[in-house]
């Protein structure tokens, strides 16, 4: 009998050189997000420094607390979008705080504009010090506080502007979090009626990161304070306004060969006013405006353009800088420029970024980067017009900066933002096409090969600007970008770039991008190292290979409940029918909707032959559960009332949270695609996505057609989509033993019953593999001892932990040999004494049995699990007859409870009592132990022993011991012993006492 899945054969023909991999494959991308620049990579550690976060975006006004934009039509779909978002002038403060040492009443305190220290920062703090009752504090948090590290300089400065002080003592100081001074600096203050620069350097003498910078001010007189910086002495490189040397030297180590800058969405905007100006990132960093970001909080733009161009030279990449190409973000405000003089401007605006970048010093912008310090030219070798773009008008500006760059800089590669859409052919030319995956891990895994589909002779580069397996990271959404990044490896001479986005998160808002930091250290996340492996090994050639599973895959046919649903979206259906060979097998007027179709999000209601929902803001479904259907074709009419996306049609459904659909308007109403919703999230199913907005007011009819794995949508009779399903294989198969098998062995009689013989059967409860610590460190001891596979083992092991490491699990299922057989470790997938869940429970709450059955049944599937090899009882009471029914619908082959019958047969389950540990470290006592007990528990000849983390060479000692003591024990793999047992009880009744 063989436990093992069947094996697939690779077969690599070295005579074969297929794709070459080029230099450029691997690089980063650069968007201002979750404080990834400004409070990460930027060594910036004031926030705030010029007390600006409080100004309004450009492009909008304050209106009822919100910062309003202009009610202009979106560029994509000529709708409204009526964007806004909310707005307080405390944002002035941000991170600032002003007090008395004393703690007494506070001074009187302002954002003002009355004296600007320049047009780019106009607001200063004002502060009436004599209103003070002592002196007063100034303080900083920083950026979630400030790091220092023993020994290490800090370069700071401030402005002040008074007329009243004089021969005044300012203090410059880091305070701890008792407002303690840590480090300090005196500075005598001017009484001019001007702005007065004051710098200086902190030495510090300890290590700590919840510091925060302080100027300590007498309380006397009226100040204005503005623009206060400070960085450390060390950066990278060792540029003055530069980068953290640890987050940059884990950007270089990816071996990057370019970086894409700035953005990603920020470069449109939220507004047009609102985008990217590259001109104001260049020059001294106080007189850079900077700007509030669509990412949620205000960029100083002090990792500018010349500082990204400085980048991508001391990592020794190349630049590729992203333009805006006349319009804003789409999924914010969406206004567009159309007049052609502002779009000459927009162009003219790039061709003076790609002349800073390569002029010489007598041009206008090669000169302006002289006199910032670098009089060489930077290596820009890209330029995208654009980020995410669709439609007409934005090909049409599109055509107009490719001509215009070519014409100055034909050496400069241009990138299309339109991504994979039908836009494509009107553009006159495209050098290279942008793409953005943001999918689950499914679709990753599932989409390995789309590149494969693509012609060979497509006429254009891909250059996939950002991809991410969304959803909860973990190390499986990391190995599922590692197999969509062999696709792009296999298609080198389609594929030509990657970058993986976003880059870089600060732990405030979250830990789920390529790296993670805090203002005193960073770590890259394992998809980090996944990029970084790939990047640091790349091939220059593919070989070809080829693929012979070794079974064919199984035929997938759509079979489910069909529905409809939303996404915040009103909407109306009407004329529903399902056809099957030409013959209307359901109809509905909504007449049948109360009794035969059930709510599960929103809010739906009938009124004649209208079915509306009229819930925004949510995910909204209703479905016709009691009806399944599979080849088919889905009639209906459907009209969007309002709301930003359009509507869906549902079918192939299993349960409320497995099902397909036909989304109509996805991707903000942009887009006709396929989706499939799973435990794991919502999967977009596309090979390419269409550009299809749904208008509002207008009634569409909508045709869904399924046959097999492959559907098609078309709307008013025109195809818009359509897709060949190709289910995910995420399931890992143990083979059960046949009787004809065990009657080969001379387990089994002519007649079909246990041929006991003698004997004693036995079987060990290998484990506990019940916590992902013991799986790590243990297995290189036990898993790899050699004299596994010598003997027929029952590993133990919790299906849960293929969430903590799955890279573990996947490697005992492709290593096992034949007689490694697996089964659930301690009560299932999870550590839960299950009698606790029936009923009558002590906290009085309902059986709790069917949530945990649906837990299991979805672990047990994937991993192949029949057999529940220990269920321990404690203190919670046996398995009643709710129980063992819960666990025959996913372990139907076999459990092992403390508080039950020596053995009994529930239904069609063999169950057997959990009878004694064995865990002596002599195999000697061990197998003594082992006969003796046999011999006390003759009335059955089925024994179960465990044994708690160890090794298989442990293990064939003690059978040596036993064989010597007592041959008739005889050990059987897992299948056998439950099988066996199963027969055994089916002959000598189902209950053994």
């Amino acid at each position: 009998m063989s436990c093992n899945q069947p094996v697939d054969v690779v077969t690599i023909d070295l005579s074969r050189e297929e794709a070459e991999i080029p230099p450029s494959l691997y690089g980063i991308f650069f968007e201002e997000i979750t404080h990834s620049g400004d409070g990460g990579l930027y060594a910036e550690m004031i926030r705030n420094r010029g007390f600006e976060d409080g100004t309004l975006p450009s492009g909008t006004v304050l209106k009822d607390g919100k910062a309003v934009a202009k009610p202009l039509h979106c560029y994509s779909n000529d709708s409204i979008n009526h964007f806004s978002i909310a707005w307080n002038d405390s944002l002035f403060m941000e991170s600032w705080e002003v007090k008395c040492v004393s703690d007494t009443r506070p001074p009187f305190y302002e954002i003002t504009e009355v004296k600007p220290l320049n047009n780019a920062t106009p607001h200063a703090l004002f502060i009436d010090l004599g209103a003070s009752a002592s002196d007063v504090w100034v303080m900083n948090d920083g950026y979630w506080g400030i790091a220092v590290t023993e020994g290490q300089r800090y370069n700071f400065q401030f402005y002040l502007f008074t007329e009243e002080l004089k021969n005044t003592v300012v203090t410059a100081a880091l305070l701890d979090r008792e407002e303690q001074i840590v480090v300090s600096k005196n500075f005598q203050i001017e009484r001019d009626g001007s702005w007065n620069h004051y710098e200086g350097t902190f030495t510090v003498d300890t290590t700590a990161n919840d510091l925060r910078f302080a100027l300590l001010l007498p309380h006397k007189g009226k100040v204005y304070i503005d623009f206060v910086s400070m960085f450390p002495e060390n950066t990278f490189c060792g540029h003055k306004n530069g980068l953290r040397e640890d987050v940059a030297g884990m950007l270089r180590d990816l071996r990057p060969d370019f970086v894409r800058w700035p953005g990603g969405c920020i470069v449109e905007g939220l507004t047009m006013d609102n985008r990217i100006k590259w001109k104001e990132t260049i020059g001294d960093i106080v007189k850079r405006p900077g700007e509030y970001n669509l990412w949620g909080y205000r960029s100083t733009y002090g990792f500018g353009y010349h500082e990204f161009l400085q980048f991508c030279e001391d990592i020794d990449a190349d630049g590729m800088f992203v333009c805006n190409a006349g319009m804003s973000c789409l999924f914010r405000n969406g206004d567009y420029w159309e007049e052609e003089n502002r779009i000459d401007n927009l162009i003219q605006d790039a061709l003076d970024a790609i002349e800073y970048a390569l002029g010489d010093t007598t041009t206008v912008y090669g000169k302006r980067r002289a006199e910032n310090g670098h009089a060489a030219p930077f290596p820009l070798k890209y330029v995208e017009v654009g980020n995410e773009n669709v439609g007409l008008r934005y090909v049409k500006n599109y055509n107009r900066f490719y001509k215009a760059i070519k014409e100055k800089y034909p050496q400069i590669e241009i990138v299309c933002a339109l991504m994979f859409s039908p836009y494509i052919q009107e553009a006159e030319k495209i050098d290279i096409l942008d793409p953005h995956y943001y999918e689950t891990a499914g679709w990753f895994y599932n989409n390995a090969d789309v590149y494969d589909k693509l012609p060979d002779d497509i006429p254009y580069k891909i250059y996939v600007g950002e991809y991410a397996a969304i959803g909860r990271p973990s190390l499986y959404s990391s190995l599922a970008e590692a197999a969509y990044l062999t696709g792009v490896e296999r298609n080198a001479d389609k594929v030509q770039m990657v970058s993986y986005a976003p880059l870089i998160e600060n732990a405030a808002h979250g830990k789920d991008h390529l790296l993670v930091l805090k203002n005193d250290s960073v770590y890259g996340r394992t998809n980090y190292y996944v990029l970084k492996m790939f990047s640091e090994n790349r091939p220059d050639v593919n070989l070809h290979t080829d693929l012979k599973p070794a079974s064919p895959e199984p035929v997938f046919r759509t079979n489910g409940f069909i529905g409809l649903g939303t996404n915040n979206t009103e909407a109306q259906f009407k004329d529903l029918k399902v056809i099957v060979n030409g013959e209307e097998i359901y109809t509905s007027e909504w007449s049948d909707f109360v009794d035969k179709w059930t709510i599960i999000r929103g809010d739906w209601k009938t009124e004649g032959n209208l079915l509306s929902q009229s819930q925004k803001g949510i995910d909204a479904l209703a479905i016709l559960e009691d009806r399944e259907f599979d080849d088919c074709t889905i009639e209906l009419k459907a009209k969007k009332i309002s709301g930003t996306e359009g509507f869906r049609i549902v079918f192939g459904g299993t349960d409320p949270n497995n099902y397909f659909m036909a989304d109509i308007g996805s991707h903000t109403n942009e887009s006709v695609i396929f989706r499939e919703v799973n435990n794991e999230g919502s999967i977009s199913l596309f090979d390419y996505r269409n550009t299809a907005s749904i208008k509002t007011d207008q009634w569409y009819t909508v045709r869904i057609e399924i046959k097999g794995a492959h559907w098609k949508c078309f709307l008013n009779d025109e195809l818009q989509y359509e897709y060949t399903y190709a289910p995910t294989k995420k399931q890992y198969t143990q083979n059960w033993i046949s009787h004809k098998e065990l009657r080969e062995r001379g387990l089994l009689t002519a007649d079909g019953k246990v041929n006991v013989d003698g004997r004693n059967f036995i079987i060990f409860y290998v484990g506990d593999y019940d916590a992902s610590a013991w799986i790590s460190q243990r297995t290189p001891s036990i898993w790899d001892d050699p004299n596994r596979g010598k003997l027929p083992l029952m590993w133990c092991i919790s299906p849960v932990l293929a969430e903590r490491v799955p890279h573990i699990m996947h490697n005992f299922r492709t290593t096992a040999t034949e007689n490694d057989y697996f089964a659930a470790a301690d009560n299932g997938a999870g550590y839960i004494m299950p009698g606790m869940l029936q009923e009558p429970r002590e906290s009085g709450l309902p059986s709790g049995l069917e949530t945990w059955g649906k837990h299991c049944k979805k672990y047990y599937k994937k991993w192949g699990l029949s057999i529940t090899g220990f269920v321990i009882d404690g203190h919670a009471p046996g398995l009643n007859k709710e129980g063992l029914d819960c666990y025959a619908s996913f372990s139907p082959n076999g459990i092992v409870p403390q508080k039950i019958a020596t053995a009994l047969l529930h239904g069609n389950m063999p169950v057997i009592r959990a009878d004694l540990d064995i865990n002596d470290g002599d195999p000697k006592v061990a197998a003594k132990r082992i006969v003796e007990r046999v011999k006390e528990r003759s009335a059955l000849p089925f024994h179960w022993f465990r044994d708690i983390l160890k090794q298989p060479t442990w293990y064939c000692e003690v059978m040596n011991e036993v064989k010597a003591q007592d041959d008739s024990i005889v050990l059987l793999d897992a299948p056998a012993f439950f099988e066996l047992l199963r027969i055994y009880l089916k002959e000598h009744g189902s209950v053994i006492e």
